[in-house]
């Protein structure tokens, strides 16, 4: 399970960066969450339709990318953590959870705004 989940991690991060919006579906669990913290405050994204609105909007019109920089797996390879970074410098971690092969849960921590 371990290098499936990292596998597949990966995957969704290319289909991500390709907009390949019908692949990137393909490894969200139906009742995934994303919890998206900034600066702000957290936003939380329910549902596997809800985070496909926010992830398509979030990129429409843009030809933003980005890199996994780091990436350390729990010994189960249920949960990976990532240190991102887009072509503009910007930096995240991200946590995500996997149940059944699939992300259950994404935790976003936008570390530069």
């Amino acid at each position: 399970m371990h290098m499936k989940n990292e596998n597949a991690l990966f995957e969704f991060f290319t289909a991500e960066n390709n907009r390949d919006w019908e692949r990137y579906v393909q490894y969200l669990h139906q009742d995934v969450e994303w919890r998206l913290f900034t600066a702000y405050g957290c936003q939380v994204i329910q549902g596997i339709d809800s985070y496909m609105a926010k992830i398509m909007t979030t990129y429409e019109g843009s030809q933003d990318s980005f890199n996994c920089d780091q990436h350390y797996s729990s010994q189960s390879g249920s949960r990976i953590v990532t240190v991102l970074h887009n072509n503009h410098g910007q930096k995240s971690v991200d946590i995500f959870d996997f149940e059944d092969g699939l992300i259950k849960h994404e935790y976003e921590f936008l570390m530069s705004e």
